[in-house]
């Protein structure tokens, strides 16, 4: 029976409002009197359901955008139509009226802009989206075990889990780490695919449902394998909702929202009257959708087209006449259509003018910033440490009772010769909180104090306080230049092009004091420099192990520390804790590891992996061709050819079966009963036909894959000592424990305990 349009158009809106189900949807509208009434219904029915579920599908593919269009129009004529009869009513009632009537003509605004009606949908990280599309997959591998008699497979949930439950919480998501957790999310998703296709050869069904979101899988697989194996973040089509495959990423450069998930829309208004002109779901240059709403711009002047003479002129003498588009410029008495040479002239210079005035306007604007920077105003958009902004006047700096006591502490301890490390940790043992930990436990949000842990001090952070003439009372400000009209970039500007104000607000330190300081920081950065390169003729050491080795209380990267005997005739190498070296134990637990014992227990490790992987590969290949040499046996042999037989025979007689329902030998009935039964004869035989074939079929590869652990012992088989390709090839992690102990993450685990549960399968098998 056919459904109304109001009904089949309302559920679609509900649905896309609301993101329910087909099957909540008719649910939803039989439960609730309001969105009844939005569809249509005459009076309230929970009885029954206003439709089949199945029923959306069809609503959504006869519910074109030509339709959609259509039904707009219809919508607009009988709004139209109400207005024009309300109008008339009005304006018989004021036939005395002494104002004369007004519109007419073509005058009005058309107002045409792209938007996106966004959808409700997660915001699509790849690592997420893989862990999702990854439990899809066992939801599907679980609907086929009800199916089956089989033992379930080994799918890794519980590890697939908890190695995105580790990413999703790691404080900082590197490209390494994201790239890390990409690549293992695939390997699982691979691995739930392999078992599903083995389940679907073995005879079992899935739903149309299950079939639509298994297709569904296998385009993610193939999307994300894509990008991650090309580095790149782009291809067709790209799935982003696993739920709502439909949709498509469309980047729009907002500022805040570069990209939004949903339909991109085409809408036109005039006099208060909205069109759909153009949807899609598929992103798509607005500006060729322009073409087939508008074919005239009016402006006011050319400066409102804009004010680069460069591009202006590219839009008024290509763009235009390229799109077929009508051009006109009011005040500049410009027409694209038949511009005289005075008017194209004019245009031209009216661009030139333009372009000026823009850059003229900035350079007021810097202008004026430079002439507060003389005379001594603060154009900073947080205060220096130590000081407020004064409330009556915020380009002044007021001192801040709290935190000009710790500065002076600061000075006063440098110039007793205390070391910046010195202070450091003394600040940190009293508890007095950093500049960037200060702001945070006032509610100020920054980038750099959006951190869970405790923001500590650190050696940059004084040396910035101890070199400051902030503390003077004095404000060196252009220290640094950026100009992005003009395409110049960020850069520090040397000492002679900063803008010094003396006097600008009260001083914390004086001029004695700061003077001390400075000569302290002088003598020890000649300190520096002399001793530079005075022991280059002992030996170096190269860190290979990089972001690899780090702490495994902190977090923080364990650094390479060369140090020297009493004699200086002596280099020792060490991993440090960055962390307790500069914050001690307030910061984390001292941790010490020499380089060369590092090394030794590295290497060895990765042999130790390398002979257990190379030992299992040698059991499952001597399991395999005891497999295989069982499956050539008499009696397997004899059973493939009854099976293929019996298929062969059970065909020939579904052939027999529909000439005898042709010729009216069997009804209805009996022939779709018998043809069922000899259709569930053939998959059972086939069934086991395939178990055959693939076990004598059966390969290292087929079984576990590639074999990329078998490759780096190959390369590295070799080997006396440790490298820096070993180590990447073979490493993923390594933690450093305060009792010096190693906790060693490898590469490729997956298909090392893929191997080991094949081989323990095969082990049973052949048992």
């Amino acid at each position: 029976m056919a459904k109304p349009l109001r009904l089949a158009l309302g559920a679609c809106i509900i649905q896309a409002e609301y993101g329910y189900s087909d099957e909540e949807i008719t649910l939803q509208i039989q439960e609730n009197p309001y969105l009844q009434y939005f569809c249509g219904y005459a009076g309230y029915d929970d009885e029954r359901l206003p439709f089949d579920p199945s029923l959306m599908v069809y609503f959504r593919k006869r519910l074109t955008p030509e339709v959609l269009g259509e039904i707009n129009e219809m919508i607009l004529r009988d709004a139209k139509a109400r207005q024009q009869e309300a109008d008339t009513q009005q304006k018989d009632d004021n036939d005395n009226d002494a104002n004369p009537p007004t519109g007419g003509g073509n005058s009005g605004t058309l107002i045409v802009d792209a938007t996106c009606a966004p959808s409700e949908i997660r915001f699509p990280q790849d690592v997420s989206l893989l862990d999702e599309a990854r439990e899809n997959a066992e939801q599907i591998i679980d609907a086929l075990q009800e199916q089956s008699t089989e033992k379930k497979p080994r799918t890794y949930r519980n590890k697939a889990h908890k190695d995105s439950l580790k990413y999703i919480r790691s404080r900082k998501h590197t490209e390494k780490k994201t790239r890390e957790a990409i690549r293992k999310q695939l390997q699982y998703l691979r691995r739930g695919l392999s078992i599903i296709d083995a389940m679907l050869r073995s005879g079992l069904k899935l739903s149309p449902k299950q079939q639509l979101r298994l297709e569904t899988l296998r385009n993610i697989y193939e999307q994300q394998k894509y990008m991650y194996d090309n580095h790149t973040h782009s291809v067709p089509d790209r799935i982003v909702s696993i739920s709502q495959p439909f949709i498509r990423p469309i980047v729009r450069g907002k500022a805040g929202k570069p990209v939004e998930f949903g339909a991109k829309l085409d809408i036109s208004v005039s006099d208060g009257w909205t069109r759909l002109e153009y949807w899609s779901f598929d992103a798509y240059n607005e500006a060729t959708k322009l073409i087939e709403t508008i074919n005239c711009v009016i402006v006011k002047d050319l400066s409102r087209l804009g004010r680069n003479y460069v591009e202006t002129g590219e839009f008024l003498e290509k763009v235009c006449p390229f799109l077929g588009l009508r051009f006109i410029a009011v005040n500049d008495n410009y027409d694209s259509v038949s511009p005289s040479s005075n008017a194209q002239l004019s245009a031209s210079l009216a661009n030139i003018v333009n372009d000026f005035y823009a850059r003229d306007i900035s350079r007021k604007v810097s202008t004026a910033l430079h002439t507060k920077m003389e005379k001594g105003e603060y154009i900073g958009s947080w205060e220096k440490y130590g000081y407020l902004k004064d409330p009556e006047n915020k380009n002044h700096l007021i001192v801040n009772p709290d935190t000009a006591s710790v500065v002076r502490m600061i000075f006063e301890w440098r110039s007793t010769g205390m070391s910046y490390m010195g202070i450091n940790r003394k600040l940190n043992e009293m508890g007095i909180p950093s500049p960037g930990q200060y702001k945070a436990d006032r509610g100020i949000v920054t980038n750099n104090n959006q951190k869970e842990r405790k923001i500590l001090w650190n050696k940059h952070m004084i040396t910035c306080i101890l070199s400051d003439t902030v503390y003077l009372g004095q404000l060196a400000q252009h220290k640094s230049g950026q100009c992005p009209y003009a395409g110049v970039p960020f850069a520090h500007l040397d000492e002679q092009h900063w803008i010094v104000a003396e006097n600008t607000h009260e001083a914390i330190i004086e001029q004695e004091l700061f003077d001390k300081v400075q000569e302290i920081n002088r003598a020890t950065l000649e300190t520096t420099k002399a001793n530079h390169g005075k022991y280059d003729n002992l030996p170096k050491a190269q860190n290979i192990y990089g972001e690899k080795l780090i702490c495994a209380d902190c977090g923080a990267r364990m650094k390479l520390h060369r140090s020297f005997s009493t004699k200086k005739d002596k280099v020792y190498f060490t991993f440090n804790c960055p962390t307790y070296s500069e914050h001690g134990k307030n910061g984390c637990v001292s941790k010490v590891k020499r380089k060369a014992e590092l090394d030794e227990a590295v290497f060895q490790a990765i042999r130790a992996q390398m002979d257990v992987f190379m030992d299992k590969a040698y059991i499952l290949k001597n399991l395999l061709e005891r497999k295989q040499a069982m499956s050539k046996t008499t009696s397997r042999r004899r059973h493939k050819a009854s099976l293929e037989s019996k298929i062969k025979s059970v065909r020939s007689a579904i052939a027999t079966l529909y000439v005898d329902f042709k010729d009216d030998l069997l009804t209805d009935t009996k022939y779709l009963m018998q043809k069922e039964k000899y259709q569930a004869e053939i998959a059972e035989a086939e069934a086991e036909l395939s178990a055959i074939v693939q076990d004598e079929n059966d390969t290292e590869e087929t079984l576990i894959g590639e074999k990329k652990w078998a490759s780096i012992v190959g390369e590295y088989a070799d080997a006396e000592k440790l490298s820096e390709g070993m180590l990447k090839a073979c490493v993923n992690l390594i933690k450093v424990h305060s009792d010096g102990s190693l906790v060693i993450s490898f590469n490729y685990m997956e298909e090392f305990e893929e191997l080991l549960a094949t081989t323990n399968r095969l082990r049973k098998e052949v048992a």
